[in-house]
């Protein structure tokens, strides 16, 4: 062994806060359940025939309801991501989670849906805990 060796100390890796860690893997388990629901939800919609027949009686067109499961399917997905790369300590984590939110909530509050509000009081509750935490991401 050479002193080379020995002068080549590993760095430890920066660890993850514990509320930031238990806030990203209930986003993370967030997104995915959301994500897999929109998903089935689109492949029923494109598989029967009386889902056109049903939605016609809330005076929104199928082509209305194709863009809401796009929508959340990008935007479930999107929260997965965020809280992904909240645990690895990237603030660019933080800002995808902030942005998902303000979405998914103004969507809910546009189209008068009766919990809109579960949206609005765990997206603060989320963002109130991610606040404390801002500061440990690179």
């Amino acid at each position: 062994m050479t002193t080379d060796s020995h002068s080549k100390k590993k760095t430890p890796a920066a660890r993850t806060p514990l509320l930031l860690r238990i806030v990203s893997i209930v986003i993370i388990v967030e997104g995915c359940l959301g994500l897999l629901f929109f998903v089935l939800a689109g492949i029923f919609q494109l598989n029967d025939a009386n889902f056109t027949a049903g939605i016609s009686e809330n005076g929104f067109s199928s082509n209305f309801y194709s863009f809401y499961i796009i929508l959340h399917v990008f935007l479930y997905s999107g929260l997965g991501v965020s809280g992904f790369l909240m645990l690895s300590l990237r603030r660019i984590g933080f800002y995808l989670f902030i942005f998902n939110y303000l979405i998914m909530t103004a969507f809910s509050i546009y189209l008068n849906d009766l919990f809109a509000w579960t949206a609005v009081i765990s997206g603060f509750i989320f963002l109130t805990l991610l606040i404390f935490s801002y500061k440990k991401l690179a």
